[in-house]
């Protein structure tokens, strides 16, 4: 599956800590940590939702 989403600059971009972007995103905030450092790659539901985020705004998932 090919990577569309920019996870390095997920959190910061939108002004949140990596805590609250985890928390809009129900997963934990090691996984966006390791999201953004390289680590890990989104695939599959998560990749599709960071793809809606960066589109449409967090504000889409509240």
């Amino acid at each position: 599956m090919k990577q569309l989403y920019d996870t390095t600059t997920s959190s910061k971009e939108r002004e949140l800590s990596q805590a609250v972007f985890a928390m809009y995103l129900n997963i934990s905030p090691a996984m966006v940590r390791s999201l953004e450092q390289g680590k890990r790659q989104a695939s599959g539901v998560l990749l599709k939702l960071l793809n809606i985020v960066d589109h449409q705004g967090i504000a889409i998932l509240v």
